[in-house]
């Protein structure tokens, strides 16, 4: 390990969502016993404090809740698998294929999905301090990927305006089970507001797998040691309230987009798009 000291600066969402999972305590490794009173930080006088969790239901208080979302019912002739591409580059680094399917549903609703990329979709979080998703960074120097190739994102806050489409997914979503396998910890001097790791800050020395990471609260003075994935992803890909964790909803990527016949143009994640419907 070198010597090499990170210090980070971590955001703490403060939205309530909802969610479900089971859970590995920070600083637990899968297999051992649990540690029912959290983590332990250290004060600036090197004493060990506790540092408990407060909110362990694998869910929190509140459903989760896009701003914008609402049922929908789909315009004649625009339901079917539609695939294309980007056009003059790729929100990608690896493809810029796209596909969008749109969907009936029982009772008239609708429901819109967007995979971008042709990676298999990666699976379910199953662990709480491992890095997520599989493949992706593993340092909290690095600087994750906006958005995740072969995901299947649930498309949000979607209005028609004739054969007009506007919509939005989730940056945070392929998140959603990685967040809710994590304890919320109160943050003691910010009244209501949680964090996956005790504290709204942290640091880290060394890296690759040597790297070892610690929260640290508002005032710099408790250290408490956690994995370095719930370091680099906490605060950034996750929201808590008293009750557990769930993925972020707050930063999104959007989609404006035309149908005419079997064609489908327009604008989604900054780029130019054009597909055609393949079925129905």
């Amino acid at each position: 390990m070198n010597g090499k000291i990170t210090t980070l600066a971590v955001v703490l969402a403060l939205t309530s969502l909802g969610c479900g999972g089971a859970r590995t305590l920070i600083g637990e490794v899968d297999g051992a016993a649990p540690n029912d009173t959290g983590a332990g930080s250290v004060d600036a006088g090197g004493d060990t404090v506790a540092a408990d969790h407060v909110g362990d239901a694998g869910r929190t208080c509140t459903p989760v809740t896009f701003p914008g979302d609402a049922p929908f019912t789909l315009p004649a002739g625009v339901a079917g698998i539609w695939t294309g591409y980007f056009q003059g580059g790729s929100p990608l680094p690896s493809s810029d294929v796209l596909r969008i399917s749109i969907l009936p549903l029982a009772g008239g609703s609708g429901e819109i999905h967007v995979v971008m990329g042709t990676a298999a979709s990666p699976p379910p979080a199953t662990s709480a301090t491992d890095y997520y998703p599989p493949g992706g960074p593993t340092d909290v120097t690095a600087t994750l990927p906006r958005l995740i190739d072969g995901f299947t994102y649930l498309a949000h806050a979607v209005t028609w305006d004739g054969q007009r489409l506007k919509m939005r997914v989730s940056y945070g979503e392929p998140w959603q089970s990685w967040c809710a396998l994590q304890l919320s910890y109160a943050i003691a001097d910010r009244p209501g507001a949680y964090n996956c790791v005790p504290g709204l800050g942290g640091g880290s020395i060394g890296s690759g797998p040597d790297q070892m990471c610690h929260a640290q609260d508002m005032g710099g003075t408790k250290n408490t040691p956690v994995s370095c994935a719930q370091l680099f992803m906490c605060s950034g890909q996750c929201t808590c309230d008293a009750c557990g964790c769930a993925a972020a909803v707050d930063d999104y990527e959007a989609f404006d987009v035309t149908f005419d016949g079997d064609l489908l143009t327009g604008v989604g994640a900054g780029k130019n798009i054009r597909l055609t419907r393949d079925a129905i």
